[in-house]
């Protein structure tokens, strides 16, 4: 294993400095996208805006005093010709289930225009004498207010002049120059935002002066719904709060939600170092005891952590118990093969070394004996050979999405044996689609009836039955059985009671890990006169799914 240089980065390193990112980057979001800003502005618009409606009626009303004052019952009809004729687009019907007409901020300093800083008012001409009146009632209201709203407040009468302002006297000052003046005089409440350009320097965080580039403008519609009449319009300015003035006046608030981010920032901190860095520490450390052979390796870990790494542990301690049960196996089964190899080996070995030292003293008989036992001890090791070479096939072999029917399979093997003198009785229940390539079908089917014919009797019978979900195979013979020391070991590999007559053992052991493999199964039945091994295979649907 290569050395892993001490200088790496730990995994709790990075869970932290990530977690610490993820705390800051709503912040740096917030920065960024000016959200707060927006908000900022936003709540101005909405001050100004409940504030401008508020002395819009102020004047109306005042206005309406002013007129019913001098034409007493004739007030009506002349407020009806007072003033502009408001758009129809802007007037609302108030019905009695449906009264309210809320204004909702809209302002952003995203997707808003910014205008240029307002146009200096002009030359106002003559107001009536109505609106001079209603002024002159409502200015001293915006001049003793104007110390608790910092807004700057204008009154400007049907024509945009102006008519009272919270610095004090108006002066008659014409401002239909300003864009949102005519607009509003239509009857529509105008909210924009326009360049601030001060020469001032820039106020400290803790002043109530304003450092924002930006100012919020409105103009309120002074109309009566009712007559579809505008009689004025109240314009309103102020400086929103910059992002940087929120952000010092809630220093406080700031400094403890920073805190309590930074506790859970170590609290997730160590949360993710127990659950995920010690688990996959303790991962490494079980893999270490695999590699050296421990048998502490196999054993899960008791506290994963998580999820995955409890899966990740599992799957760890099956490859480690699989790999020792294969190791063992592999003991085994080259103790087995050496085993079997010997006694033949052993058997040529012995008559050829008597052919070659007494050939000559040796009878014609004699020789042609020892010939066949060479002969014969070669034929029974190809024999051994390909059926070792079957069972390491039988050991790998996978289903490969084949289907075939196993009535077909077990009468063409029958057949086949017929052929050559072996003759079985074969009866069968119709189709029963198996998920077998059709060769391995095959091999099962002919290691059963083989093995039938040479320890059975003189009947051999087989069947084919569908049964529930599977296909049950069965093979049968009245030879003389198989004891019950026997019987728990048929499908033991190499374990044969014919190795006299050429047996080799490994041929139950194909057929079972054949059966296996397939999710299927084979066992061995011991009825009345008869030895049955009985083979179960999954059917599978005509559209192929089992």
């Amino acid at each position: 294993m290569a050395l892993i240089s001490k200088n790496r980065t730990r995994i709790r390193s990075v869970l932290l400095v990530t977690n610490v990112v993820v705390a800051l980057l709503p912040l740096f979001g917030l920065a960024g996208a000016r959200f707060y800003e927006n908000e900022l502005i936003r709540r101005t618009e909405a001050g100004l805006t409940g504030q401008g409606v508020f002395i819009a009626e102020t004047y109306r009303a005042a206005l309406a005093a002013e007129v019913a004052e001098v034409h007493g019952d004739g007030a009506d009809a002349f407020l009806r010709d007072f003033g502009r004729p408001a758009d129809p687009r802007w007037l609302e019907d108030e019905s009695p289930d449906d009264p309210l007409r809320p204004v909702a901020p809209q302002l952003s300093r995203v997707s808003s225009a910014i205008l240029p800083p307002a146009p200096e008012p002009t030359a106002g001409a003559a107001v009536d004498s109505f609106s001079v009146a209603a002024g002159h009632f409502v200015g001293p209201v915006l001049w003793s207010g104007k110390n608790v709203t910092l807004a700057g407040i204008r009154v400007l009468d049907f024509n945009g002049v102006e008519v009272a302002q919270t610095r004090g006297e108006s002066t008659g000052q014409s401002f239909m120059a300003w864009s949102e003046v005519p607009r509003a005089l239509e009857g529509r409440i105008i909210t924009q935002l326009r360049e601030r350009i001060s020469d001032e320097p820039r106020p400290a965080l803790s002043s109530w002066s304003r450092r924002a580039r930006v100012r919020v403008f409105a103009a309120i519609p002074v109309i009566d719904y009712d007559r579809g009449r505008v009689y004025g319009v109240v314009v309103l300015s102020r400086t929103p709060m910059s992002l940087e003035e929120g952000l010092y006046r809630n220093r406080g608030r700031l400094f403890v939600i920073g805190g309590g981010l930074f506790l859970l920032v170590l609290a997730l901190s160590w949360f993710t170092s127990r659950t995920i860095a010690r688990p996959l520490q303790a991962l490494v450390e079980q893999t270490e005891l695999i590699k050296a052979g421990d048998p502490r390796g196999s054993q899960t870990l008791e506290h994963a952590g998580t999820y995955e790494v409890a899966q990740l542990s599992a799957a760890l301690s099956a490859m480690a118990r699989e790999l020792s049960d294969r190791e063992d196996y592999i003991r085994t089964f080259a103790t087995s093969v050496s085993h079997e190899f010997k006694t033949p080996l052993t058997a040529m070995r012995g008559a050829s070394e008597l052919l070659h030292d007494h050939w000559h003293e040796m009878t014609d008989d004699e020789r042609e004996r020892f010939l066949e036992v060479v002969s014969g001890e070669t034929n029974r090791l190809d024999k051994l050979v390909r059926r070792l070479l079957e069972l390491a096939r039988a050991d790998v072999v996978r289903p490969g999405g084949e289907t075939v029917d196993a009535s077909e399979v077990m009468q063409s093997v029958v057949t086949r044996d017929a052929r050559a003198g072996r003759v079985t009785s074969y009866e069968a229940s119709g189709q029963c689609l198996v998920a077998v390539a059709e060769e391995v079908l095959d091999t099962v089917l002919s290691t059963l009836l083989t093995n039938a014919f040479q320890h059975g009797g003189d009947n051999v019978s087989s069947s084919v039955q569908r049964v529930g979900d599977e296909a049950i195979i069965r093979v049968s013979d009245d030879g003389a059985g198989i004891s019950d020391s026997n019987a728990d070991r048929v499908f033991e590999q190499f374990f044969t009671t014919d190795r006299e007559g050429g047996g080799t053992g490994v041929g139950l052991a194909i057929v079972r890990r054949l059966c296996d493999a397939h999710g299927g199964g084979v066992e061995l039945l011991r009825e009345p006169q008869l030895t049955t091994f009985e083979v179960r295979l999954p059917l599978v649907t005509p559209s192929g799914n089992s």
